[in-house]
Parts: C-alpha cells; sequence; structure tokens
C-alpha cells in the first residue's frame, strides 16, 4: 500500500484527484493552483492575504484548529518577552526605544508569518486529509481533526474558545515584569512610592521637586548590620559647578540588626529644605559601605 508522508507533492495534490477536491470543498481551483506553482509548496506555497489580516479567524475557519492555538501562544510569548525588555533596557542591553518597537512589531511578525505560510500549512493539512481518506494512514485521526471545507461559525466560535482557555495567562503575564533584584548599595526614593524591590523601582539620577514629597532612603548591604554604629551622612551644595561639599546632617543609630535599613531623609515638603545637589553617605564603624547622589529642584 502506498503511505505517503503528510506533506504536499504534485502527484498527491492535484485537481484531477476528486478526493482533494471534496476536502477542500471551496476554492478548490485557488489553492490547487498555488500549490501546483512551487516545488515545494509544503514549505511555500504563494501569499494568502485573508490569512495575513484574519489569521485567527482564517485558521479556524479551514479547521486547522492546532493552528489556532499556535497562533494566540506566539502572542503570548510575545507578550512574555515584552515582560523582559524594561530590565535589558536598564542593563543598557538594548536601546530604550526597543520597547516600544517590539510592541509594534512582534504582533505584525506573527501575522506575516502565517500570510506566508497559510497556503502550505493548509495544504499540508489537506494532503493528509487525502491520505486518510483513502486509508494511507497507519495512525487514525481524532474526528475533530477529520473535518473536511470551511466553517464560517468555526471561523468565530475556535478562536473565542482558545481566547477563553488562554485569557489567565495573558492577564498573568501581560501583568508581570520582570524586575531583577537591587544590588548592593544606597537608594533614594519619594514617599509617595513604595520602598524600591528592585533595580525598575530606582532611579539612575535621582530628582525631586521641592514641596513634592518626602524623601526616604533604603540601604541593602551584603551583610546585616547586625547591632554596629549606622552613620547616615547627608553633603550638600548648591550647585552643580561647586567643587565642595558641606555637611548638612549627621545621624547614627546603633539598633540596626538587618540587611536593610529604611529611613526618612529629607522633608522636601519643608519650605527650609534647599534646593541643590546633595550626597548621602552610608557608614558603618567608620567604614563607607554606600553612597548616592540626588538632586532637589525648585518648584515648577
Amino acid at each position: 500500500m502506498n503511505r505517503p508522508g503528510p506533506y504536499i507533492n504534485n502527484v498527491l495534490l492535484t485537481n484531477k484527484n476528486p478526493v482533494v477536491q471534496s476536502v477542500i470543498e471551496k476554492n478548490t481551483r485557488y489553492y490547487i493552483g498555488q500549490w501546483q506553482k512551487y516545488k515545494n509548496p509544503g514549505v511555500y506555497s504563494g501569499w494568502n492575504w485573508p490569512a495575513f489580516f484574519f489569521t485567527p479567524f482564517w485558521l479556524a475557519y479551514r479547521h486547522m484548529y492546532v493552528w489556532v492555538t499556535v497562533f494566540f501562544l506566539l502572542y503570548l510569548s510575545g507578550i512574555a518577552v515584552v515582560a523582559f525588555l524594561p530590565a535589558m533596557t536598564y542593563y543598557g542591553v538594548i536601546p530604550e526605544y526597543s520597547l516600544p518597537v517590539w510592541q509594534m512589531v512582534y504582533p505584525v511578525m506573527i501575522n506575516v508569518f502565517f500570510g506566508l505560510k497559510g497556503n502550505a500549512l493548509y495544504g499540508k493539512r489537506t494532503a493528509k486529509l487525502v491520505q486518510w481518506k483513502e486509508g494511507n494512514l497507519d495512525k487514525p485521526m481524532a474526528p475533530l481533526f477529520t473535518k473536511t471545507g470551511s466553517s464560517w461559525l468555526s471561523a468565530f466560535v475556535t478562536p473565542a474558545i482558545v481566547w477563553l482557555l488562554l485569557f489567565v495567562p495573558y492577564q498573568t503575564v501581560d501583568s508581570w515584569v520582570y524586575n531583577p533584584p537591587l544590588d548592593y548599595g544606597v537608594y533614594v526614593y519619594s514617599d509617595d512610592e513604595p520602598s524600591p524591590q528592585g533595580v525598575l523601582d530606582v532611579e539612575r539620577t535621582p530628582s525631586f521637586e521641592k514641596y513634592s514629597a518626602r524623601i526616604n532612603f533604603l540601604y541593602y548591604g551584603n551583610e546585616p548590620v547586625d547591632n554596629r554604629r549606622f552613620e547616615v551622612l547627608v553633603f550638600y551644595k548648591e550647585e552643580e559647578e561647586d567643587n565642595g561639599w558641606t555637611l548638612e546632617r549627621e545621624r547614627t543609630y546603633t539598633f540596626f540588626a538587618s540587611d536593610r535599613v529604611s529611613l526618612d531623609l529629607i522633608d522636601a515638603e519643608d519650605p527650609a529644605a534647599k534646593t541643590g545637589e546633595y550626597r548621602l553617605e552610608i557608614h558603618i564603624d567608620d567604614s563607607l559601605e554606600a553612597e548616592e547622589e540626588f538632586t532637589i529642584t525648585p518648584p515648577r
């Protein structure tokens, strides 16, 4: 018995075979014509506009349910990539404009893939159904995957079902952003914001507007403070061009035990708060452990 594999060839897919026409039903001349144009139609059989513009609906219309699922999984993968781009931008691996560009490009790339491969994918499915109808398959096919022709009902119902099944994963991935853990050091942040948990929660050059909010800091050390002398030194200079720093305030604590310390630093809402450049230093037992510079700008 002749058992060709599930691929398209110019012998199997011919308009002289009534089984082929019974599998396709609608637009038989178009599909057979496209497959006959190319030497390897299972790889490429010309561009398909409906497969590009209406991808999941066209796939479901032609009963290619597995590929409907693949389409939505590809979109889910694209969203997952988006979750890692802010961290890659932060570390300078990719430029900042990569995030909006990727968000615009990856959906188009997915649709372009199906526009290019739509005829070929449908050709492979048709070839397999022809083999099944002619008794040339070793393994039986599930009834769901033996449907022939096309269906408008399937075109709308199938994508809706797959979307509902993947809705929770979509929501989970879409709301999650990879935020790498903080490096050891000290970070200043506004009282209006929660304490930083990852590198995306901090600014490289922190700046705060006067009268906006209190300014806090988070110290994260490579070992616990363990009740050692914890000193907070704040230096100030009025303008960036000034060479000298003036000690503005100094505080000492001896009761911190954790490797994380979060305290208020400057009340930027206080009219007496100075605008200009600041440098925060954290000393533990007279050893400089971390420092950070920030700015308080005049109100707009």
